[in-house]
């Protein structure tokens, strides 16, 4: 069966695609996707589209922190119900919990995991998608996309103290400092954010506990369909 993945991984493309001075109608037309298909958030579209997708616009735009880029624009917003729930949750620990228990009904090939001691944190993120190999693009949007939404969490401008990435260094490192404001490592072992693990433990401000059960239900019930 050809994995799918939400619409909503792609949103914002196009409007980065012409930022870039880039056709998105082209890009997607090349690999078997178009604009209609990505303007709604929970239609389903190949996975191996929307990483191709990716690739293309960074060989296009050339630039190769497009990934990079197009994380940067979007939110928790783009998970869809997943998101909803998460941001209804007491702390931040249990949130992330939360989107990688059902990060599967959006993007069946992403895999989300804390690996934790008592000072330090990592967030890490790997691309376990079927039919192509780990890509560059992918994981930097996610990295990118997981620093947006631990911000809104904090609820303030928040930053990692170290970020990881396998690949090797872009052209322009510089970028990727400036969006992180911490030290970027690449051809590292792992695709990771390093933080403070007292962090996850902060109570969260706007939780509302019968939002989150009706979300929770909501959400179950996606699952359960889902499988």
């Amino acid at each position: 069966m050809t994995p799918l993945i939400r619409a909503a991984a792609l949103l914002h493309f196009d409007t980065l695609c012409r930022d870039l001075n880039a056709d998105p109608q082209r890009i997607l037309k090349q690999v078997g996707l178009s604009l209609e298909e990505i303007q709604e958030p929970d239609a389903l579209v190949s996975a191996k589209g929307f990483v191709d997708a990716l690739q293309l616009a960074s060989i296009e735009t050339n630039r190769d922190d497009f990934g990079l880029q197009l994380g940067m624009r979007q939110d928790i917003n783009m998970l869809g119900p997943i998101g909803l729930l998460a941001r209804q949750c007491d702390t931040a620990r249990e949130a992330i919990e939360i989107i990688s228990r059902y990060m599967n009904l959006h993007n069946p090939g992403a895999a989300v995991d804390l690996l934790t001691n008592q000072k330090k944190t990592l967030l890490c993120y790997d691309d376990i998608t079927g039919g192509h190999t780990r890509n560059p693009q992918l994981c930097d949007l996610s990295l990118s996309l997981s620093r947006q939404v631990i911000s809104l969490f904090f609820q303030k401008r928040w930053h990692p103290d170290a970020v990881f990435f396998i690949h090797k260094a872009p052209e322009n490192i510089k970028t990727y400092q400036k969006f992180f404001e911490a030290p970027v490592y690449f051809n590292q072992e792992i695709y990771a954010l390093k933080f403070d693990t007292a962090l996850l433990d902060i109570k969260l401000k706007n939780s509302d506990k019968r939002l989150r059960a009706f979300f929770q239900n909501y959400v179950d019930s996606l699952n359960a369909n889902h499988k």
